[in-house]
């Protein structure tokens, strides 16, 4: 145990182990998502999770190993966060499961970080396409056709509809890019 433990703080991870009954036993300081240890032993890992689907293929009561699986968990404030688990299951001498032991990292800031910069990489590649789009067309409309049609696409959108707005404030429809 004083060895477990001594790799857990080596790692800089968050070490944990759930019982037979599927309850934390054992939690790391500093704890898991903002809980600290004392108010996890005892408690079921699924309680944690954000999605009840994900809590089906429970990490923490695995059956089987796991490496690098990421999960988000809500957090003791509630927020949402996301951890790196790798996990082993537990058996005695005739094959009964005892629960499992594993590490935790918190990964939330690189999911975050991960996001945006896919976030990024697409409005870049949108950003060029309707560059290049404005620079071979020449007429008007089709451009806005066009442009509508690319932002939907960029987007997910079922549609795209860009309107124009005349002096009077009436608003027609400049170029519709939803799908039919």
């Amino acid at each position: 145990r004083r060895r477990y433990r001594a790799l857990v703080e080596a790692s800089g991870g968050i070490g944990w182990e759930v019982d037979a009954e599927g309850r934390f036993s054992f939690v790391s300081p500093p704890g898991l998502a903002g809980h600290p240890p004392a108010a996890l032993t005892g408690r079921s890992p699924e309680s944690l999770y954000i999605d009840a689907e994900d809590a089906r293929d429970c990490v923490f009561t695995t059956t089987r190993p796991v490496d690098r699986r990421d999960l988000w968990l809500r957090s003791a404030g509630g927020a949402p966060v996301c951890l790196r688990v790798a996990a082993l299951p537990r058996y005695d001498s005739m094959g009964r499961h005892l629960g499992a032991l594993g590490l935790a990292h918190d990964v939330t800031e690189e999911q975050h970080r991960t996001r945006e910069e896919a976030r990024m990489r697409l409005r870049e590649r949108t950003m060029l396409h309707l560059t290049a789009l404005l620079r071979d067309e020449s007429d008007p409309g089709a451009m806005l056709s066009s442009a509508a049609m690319v932002v939907r696409r960029a987007t997910g959108a079922s549609g795209c509809v860009i309107v124009a707005i005349d002096g009077d404030h009436r608003i027609e429809v400049a170029a519709d890019g939803t799908v039919s």
